[in-house]
């Protein structure tokens, strides 16, 4: 049997009487729900009843609100449709659609009101199953219970939104400390006191948070970014380490940022080791090609020239099974093309050759490569790889036999 939906909380609530009328608003509040048959310069005509006309003078309305269409499909579609769970989530699913939310709630509890057990409308409602209670609770309820907290990334525990809060913050921070040393160096060389202040401000920077608009100044400015290269070595506690070994690795960056980048990352023994590990996993990089091998044995053998050490320096002991990987590589090279040609075949087909070769491997010496592992281990067989892994592994015997005096 077919019935009207029992919503009529949900009806008074979303649509006041008549609301799928004209709604006039009179100045002195009062409200007249109906259908405007006329409007004149001077009055409206309404049709408040079948029948029943009301006249009201135009300087007496406060304002006039029309008819919404959605309201009337609502209503339309609402009219012979049973109170079954389907039913009501087919409406609601069409309120959805039509953004009107109060309605498409109401036939979501309706639902599970008809159907306790449907999940998709009690999710809808922002309910989830409780497996401790086995029933459906609120979600915020739950992950309260659970120790979480409600966060713009979602629900969260609090120390997660407390690290999310404090990137945040950072972010900021760091944004606003660009924004000052990009006004402090448009300022720079201006007269009186405004030049003044973007001096000293530029000469006084020591904040972490300048590092990565310093950073960035560098790159962009090639060989003439020297002055803000200086501001960074003003950073504290080597806060800007991995600045400066991005700069050492860069190819970006002019032989004279290098160079100095290098001085920087030996001013500490943390900063040196973080340097030379990170150089080594350059070499050790899978298909690392011979820009970045010939850059870091540039690195290594420039910083292991100024660690004086009898033998192998431990910093860099690491870096010479690296190097003596990479003493010879291989690589592919595209040979010049040659002009294309017609062959004539025995049946008297005719083929053409494009005349363009296949890639060809070819051995390099790296001179950069002996180079290092020259300076670092002060001995020199040049490019005989048998050598030096032979010389390496009598080396390393001897250290493995002289440390097991201390086991």
């Amino acid at each position: 049997m077919k019935r009207v939906f029992p919503l009529l909380a949900a009806l008074v609530w979303a649509f006041p009487a008549g609301a799928w009328a004209d709604t006039i608003t009179l100045k002195n509040k009062a409200v007249i729900h109906g259908k405007v048959l006329q409007r004149t310069d001077d009055a409206y005509t309404i049709e408040v009843a079948p029948g029943v006309l009301v006249k009201i003078t135009k300087s007496l309305i406060a304002k006039e609100l029309k008819p919404i269409p959605q309201d009337a499909d609502y209503l339309q579609e609402i009219a012979n449709l049973p109170d079954t769970p389907e039913a009501n989530e087919e409406i609601a699913q069409k309120c959805r659609t039509r953004s009107q939310k109060g309605l498409t709630r109401a036939h979501y509890e309706r639902v599970v009101e008809l159907d306790p057990s449907n999940r998709s409308a009690w999710a809808e409602l922002d309910y989830v199953f409780d497996q401790r209670t086995k029933s459906f609770i609120r979600e915020d309820t739950l992950n309260q219970r659970r120790g979480l907290v409600k966060h713009k990334e979602g629900w969260i525990t609090a120390h997660a939104a407390a690290l999310v809060d404090s990137i945040k913050l950072a972010k900021e921070e760091e944004a606003r400390v660009s924004r000052e040393v990009e006004n402090a160096i448009k300022n720079f060389n201006q007269p009186g006191p405004r030049g003044i202040e973007a001096q000293n401000y530029l000469l006084n920077l020591s904040d972490p948070r300048a590092i990565r608009k310093l950073r960035d100044l560098v790159l962009k400015t090639g060989g003439d970014g020297q002055p803000y290269f200086d501001m960074l070595l003003k950073m504290p506690n080597q806060t800007a380490t991995g600045v400066f070994i991005e700069f050492a690795r860069s190819p970006l960056t002019s032989s004279a940022i290098v160079d100095a980048s290098l001085d920087a990352l030996l001013r500490t023994e943390l900063s040196r080791d973080f340097a030379v590990a990170a150089f080594i996993r350059d070499l050790n990089g899978r298909g690392a090609k011979g820009p970045v091998i010939d850059r870091a044995a540039y690195n290594l053998q420039y910083m292991a020239a100024l660690v004086p050490h009898e033998g192998i320096h431990p910093s860099f002991a690491l870096a010479v099974p690296a190097l003596m990987s990479k003493l010879i590589t291989t690589e592919l090279v595209q040979p010049p093309s040659q002009p294309g040609g017609t062959t004539f075949g025995a049946d008297g087909g005719v083929s053409q050759s494009a005349g363009t070769p296949r890639p060809v491997a070819v051995n390099f010496n790296r001179d950069r490569v002996l180079g290092a592992l020259t300076d670092i281990t002060g001995q020199n067989f040049g490019f005989n790889i048998v050598a030096w892994r032979t010389w390496y592994a009598s080396v390393s015997a001897n250290t493995n036999l002289n440390l097991r005096q201390f086991d």
